[in-house]
């Protein structure tokens, strides 16, 4: 399956390395993920909800969504993620063209975590707060709920984000696959 891209995603998303490592990523996870559904972890304006759920039939995306902009003051990121996914929000989601249905959830990612006991996750993409302790609680409560399938995530760069592969490397050691746009990926 190939995603769709829109032409309204910034120019550096659909082009180029940033674009190309996360569907790499995905299609090299689809298979291992089969029939199951995925979760991302700090959706933001939701770039990689694009790319994400071209591949899996549900999307949960979990952000906290209190952040504005950078550089841009009163412009919410939970604004620009309603543009690309209108109806989000609501219980039954945003069906896209692709047939996934995206469901945003406003809260911290170990909290809703919470929410997972029992579901077909097959797919967790990390890429909320990149602070050491935030990116190890959000592994951590997620392995409680992903039993077999992908964990993964964004930043692996230890110059741009120690915090990141800090966390990644004292839970995983480092990881077996690292992608063109430093996202990294475990098999459960």
């Amino acid at each position: 399956m190939t995603p769709t891209i829109r032409e309204d995603l910034p120019r550096i998303f659909r082009m180029g390395k940033y674009f190309d490592g996360l569907v790499d990523l995905c299609n090299w996870a689809a298979p291992i993920t089969k029939g199951l559904n995925a979760v991302e972890v700090g959706s933001y304006i939701g770039e990689s909800a694009e790319v994400i759920s071209a591949f899996y039939k549900m999307l949960w995306c979990i952000d906290p969504w209190g952040n504005e902009l950078q550089g841009k003051p009163g412009v919410l990121a939970k604004d620009i993620f309603l543009k690309r996914f209108p109806g989000a929000f609501n219980q039954s989601g945003c069906l896209r063209d692709c047939g996934c249905t995206v469901v945003a959830i406003e809260k911290s990612s170990p909290k809703a975590a919470s929410m997972f006991v029992g579901e077909n996750i097959g797919l967790v993409y990390i890429d909320g707060n990149h602070g050491y302790l935030e990116v190890k609680n959000d592994i951590l409560a997620w392995l409680q709920i992903i039993q077999k399938g992908v964990i993964a995530g964004h930043d692996y760069d230890p110059v741009l984000q120690p915090g990141v592969v800090q966390a990644v490397n004292e839970i995983f050691g480092k990881p077996p696959l690292l992608f063109q746009d430093t996202s990294w990926a475990f098999v459960m």
